[in-house]
């Protein structure tokens, strides 16, 4: 059976112990880390997992978008008033240590390419997922649209990192991915949009953070 150590001052442990071992949190016995070693892993369980990020690189443009920078490093999709752009992100195969049944966040990098003297903007991000699996017929595609409410005043180059947010915090809800899925997104700014309000071009760095719960460390 596994051994739990709930010690808040961590008991002397004999040279060898036969696995699995497990070590859960004092305040719930459900968040625990476990050492496997016929398995050679470390899984984690409640609170204990961890969260881990994955950087998607850009592949192509999609809709209408010019070609910018940020400072002098980062690469951008440069989308003006009243027109819909940004790109393909790489595809990313659901890792092996992911835990499919929490949800998954996407990041973006938006800032102004020019200065604005408004108050009370949005800019209006859209993902879409298209995911599939070996000898699935078709691949299934979830969207998600989020306005993001922008700084008054909002100046140029003034970074923000903005959540695509589906309305509960998270972008894609539990179990919408499954293993073996191979996932690809679609990133854009809805600026032609009537919640997109801000009145000057806004920069989208070409490239996203897919944030994910692991199951294993």
């Amino acid at each position: 059976m596994p051994k739990t150590d709930t010690s808040d001052i961590a008991q002397a442990l004999p040279g060898s112990i036969d696995g699995p071992f497990l070590v859960a949190d004092p305040a719930d016995a459900n968040s625990f880390l476990k050492i496997d070693p016929a398995k050679a892993e470390i899984s984690a369980a409640g609170s204990a997992r961890p969260t881990k990020r994955i950087s998607l690189g850009y592949v192509r443009t999609a809709g209408t978008s010019a070609s910018n920078t940020l400072g002098t490093g980062i690469s951008c999709r440069q989308v003006g008033v009243g027109n819909d752009g940004g790109f393909y992100a790489a595809l990313l195969e659901v890792p092996p240590d992911m835990d499919v049944a929490e949800p998954v966040s996407v990041f973006l990098l938006i800032a102004p390419a020019v200065n604005s003297t408004m108050s009370g903007g949005a800019v209006r991000l859209e993902v879409v997922a298209g995911y599939a699996k070996d000898g699935q017929s078709t691949p299934h595609i979830t969207t998600v649209e989020h306005d993001q409410t922008v700084p008054d005043s909002w100046q140029a180059n003034n970074v923000e990192i903005a959540l695509v947010d589906d309305g509960n915090g998270r972008t894609f809800a539990p179990d919408i991915f499954e293993a073996g899925d191979i996932i690809g997104l679609r990133i854009r700014l809805e600026r032609s949009h009537a919640a997109d309000t801000f009145d000057q071009a806004v920069k989208l760095g070409a490239g996203a953070v897919f944030e994910y719960t692991a199951k294993t460390l």
